[in-house]
C-alpha cells in the first residue's frame, strides 16, 4: 500500500469514530500534562511534558492526524490557560511542523531507539532550537542568539529523555495493539 494512502487510514469510515474518541482521551491527557507536567524556567525558557499525547497521536494515526491535532490543542490550551504568554501563531504553526516531522519519521514503521531519536532530533532542532527560538525572539524583543543558549541546553537533555519515555510508551502501545487488534491491523504497530 502507498505510504501516503496510509496516512489516510484513520479517516477512513470503520476507524473515524475510534480516531475521535482516542483524540478526545488524548486531548484531556495534553491538557493535563501542560498543566502540571511543566516548569517555567524563564520566561523563553520551558520544560515540559505537554507534547507526549501529541507524540503518541503522530505515532498512532500518522503525521496528517497528528498535524490536525498538534495545531487544534496548541489553540485549545492557549484559551485553557492564557497565563502562559501571548498568542502567537508561530506556535500553532511549530505545533503542526513538529507532528508533521515526528510522524513521518515513527508511522507505522518499526520502533526503534535510533528511529525514535533521529524523529525527536529532528523536532528539536527544527521547530524547538531554530522556529520557537525564533517566535520568541519576536515575542519578547530579545536577540535570536541571546535566547538559544540556555534553550540548546534544555532541548539536549531532553532530547535523551524523550527519546527513553516516547520508545516505553510506543513499546506498551504496540504491545496493546497486538494484544487487542484484528490480525489484519497487527502488522501496522509491530514493534519487533
Amino acid at each position: 500500500m502507498n505510504y501516503f494512502k496510509k496516512m489516510l487510514e484513520p479517516f477512513k469510515e470503520e476507524y473515524i469514530v475510534k480516531t475521535i474518541a482516542f483524540l478526545g482521551i488524548m486531548g484531556a491527557f495534553s491538557i493535563l500534562l501542560s498543566k502540571f507536567a511543566n516548569i517555567k524556567v524563564l520566561p523563553t525558557l520551558n520544560i515540559g511534558f505537554g507534547s507526549v499525547a501529541n507524540r503518541v497521536v503522530d505515532f498512532v494515526f500518522g503525521p496528517i492526524v497528528g498535524a490536525i491535532f498538534g495545531g487544534v490543542m496548541d489553540i485549545v490550551k492557549f484559551f485553557l490557560n492564557p497565563g502562559n504568554g501571548p498568542f502567537h501563531f508561530g506556535f500553532t504553526l511549530n505545533a503542526i511542523v513538529a507532528s508533521i516531522l515526528f510522524g513521518a519519521v515513527v508511522y507505522k514503521k518499526k520502533i526503534t531507539i535510533l528511529r525514535i531519536f533521529f524523529a525527536n532530533l529532528l523536532v528539536k532542532v527544527i521547530v524547538n532550537i531554530g522556529l520557537n527560538t525564533f517566535w520568541l525572539s519576536q515575542l519578547y524583543g530579545k536577540g535570536f542568539f541571546a535566547i538559544i543558549v540556555p534553550r540548546l541546553f534544555s532541548n539536549v537533555v531532553m532530547l535523551g529523555i524523550d527519546t527513553a519515555l516516547y520508545f516505553i510508551i510506543f513499546k506498551a502501545i504496540s504491545e496493546v495493539a497486538n494484544n487487542y487488534l484484528p490480525d489484519s491491523n497487527k502488522k501496522n504497530y509491530e514493534a519487533q
